[in-house]
């Protein structure tokens, strides 16, 4: 299992990403499904990541084939470099709270805007690696991602950077979270 994503609304399911398709269990039935190359319109089987957006739409990112995304699952895209994603070999993808989906990848950190894909990177100054790992949303709406060289932070205007240099343990960082305050 690689990544999930749980839906609460009704029929509430839990949504797993694996390197044979997606899993999806079904609470109200107790069933198992999987969704994969044969039965759906997803790219490829090797399912890395998974996010749900605001209108129910699910995006599914692959290890080789960009991202798949459907909104009623009998009408699939695929997204790739075509289209403007740094890599095909999506790491995670995030929903932030103002809509904008954000996609970790092998070559940047992409964000779709309105129909737009537009990708940062090491070359535009805004990453400490091209290698994106992992992404999460402060409080303030900020945007962090951990890649091979360190973590940045997208305040909505400017991306800043943070290494070993700054306090990190090592620049490899392949995951985060965002722990809530403590009293």
């Amino acid at each position: 299992i690689r990544d999930l994503h749980m839906v609460t609304e009704s029929p509430e399911s839990l949504w797993l990403t694996t390197a044979n398709g997606v899993s999806r269990y079904d609470r109200s039935t107790g069933d198992w499904i999987l969704h994969n190359m044969v039965n759906s319109g997803i790219a490829s089987n090797d399912v890395t990541a998974v996010a749900i957006d605001a209108t129910g739409a699910f995006w599914f990112g692959t290890a080789t084939a960009g991202v798949s995304y459907t909104k009623s699952r009998a009408v699939w895209k695929t997204y790739t470099t075509v289209q403007g994603l740094g890599s095909n070999n999506i790491r995670d993808i995030l929903v932030a709270s103002d809509g904008v989906v954000w996609i970790a990848t092998e070559g940047g950190v992409t964000r779709y805007v309105n129909g737009v894909f537009s990708t940062s990177t090491v070359e535009n100054g805004a990453l400490p690696a091209n290698s994106a790992r992992a992404l999460a949303e402060d409080k303030q709406g900020d945007i962090w991602v951990a890649t091979d060289g360190g973590v940045a932070r997208f305040d909505g205007a400017i991306w800043k950077s943070f290494t070993a240099a700054d306090g990190l343990a090592s620049n490899l960082t392949p995951s985060l979270a965002i722990a809530p305050a403590t009293s």
